[in-house]
């Protein structure tokens, strides 16, 4: 993963980005001490990149297995709530709902998480994107090498409650998220939803 790292900061720096966004499982989880330990070394691996282009952050389920949201903030420097940013004409949405997997349960987006993206989205005066690590949309995932045995984890249990929500978007809005390993794009309402794989995806990928 690290020197993938370095290349990516080199795309960064040829592509002169405004903004860089990491959409979360910046670590495969093992133990707390090791989840520290490889949370900072990936944390090291941003600082080239952060001297380029913002980076922003949000928290995926495998940062969140053994770390909490505190430990995840004091490591990357920077709050891990929900955030708006204005950047080129576009709005870009944090939505940092909680990604810690519980086992019985799954994912759990609380009603106050949907709240805060129903009043974000009422007062859009330009197009969204909206980041979660979580994809919103429920797309199906029939030939997902990880997720098509266990759909149920790839996505909230309250996904049709956030799709009523993004429903009441009246400006152009695109849903961005990472977690199922997979590069998709998927139209639900008239709103894409596109996924993103890991830089260091290799099942999928082999044997690159």
């Amino acid at each position: 993963a690290l020197p993938l790292m370095a290349e990516f900061n080199r795309f960064i720096t040829d592509s002169a980005a405004d903004l860089v966004l990491d959409l979360g499982d910046r670590i495969s989880d093992e133990d707390p001490e090791t989840d520290l330990l490889l949370e900072r070394e990936v944390n090291a691996a941003f600082e080239p990149i952060r001297a380029r282009a913002p980076v922003m952050h949000l928290c995926g389920n495998h940062d969140r297995d053994f770390l909490s949201v505190r430990q995840n903030e004091e490591i990357l420097g920077q709050p891990l709530h929900h955030q708006l940013i204005d950047i080129e004409g576009w709005r870009v949405v944090l939505f940092r709902a909680d990604t810690r997997i519980r086992r019985p349960g799954g994912f759990h987006c609380p009603q106050s998480d949907m709240d805060w993206l129903a009043q974000t989205i009422a007062a859009a005066d330009r197009p969204l994107l909206i980041a979660s690590h979580v994809p919103l949309s429920g797309h199906s995932q029939i030939g997902n090498y990880y997720f098509q045995r266990n759909p149920e984890a790839s996505t909230y249990p309250e996904s049709d409650d956030i799709r009523a929500v993004l429903r009441t978007s009246r400006v152009p809005t695109v849903c961005l998220s990472g977690h199922v390993h997979w590069n998709t794009v998927t139209t639900v309402d008239g709103i894409p939803h596109l996924t993103q794989q890991s830089l260091t995806e290799s099942f999928v990928t082999s044997p690159e």
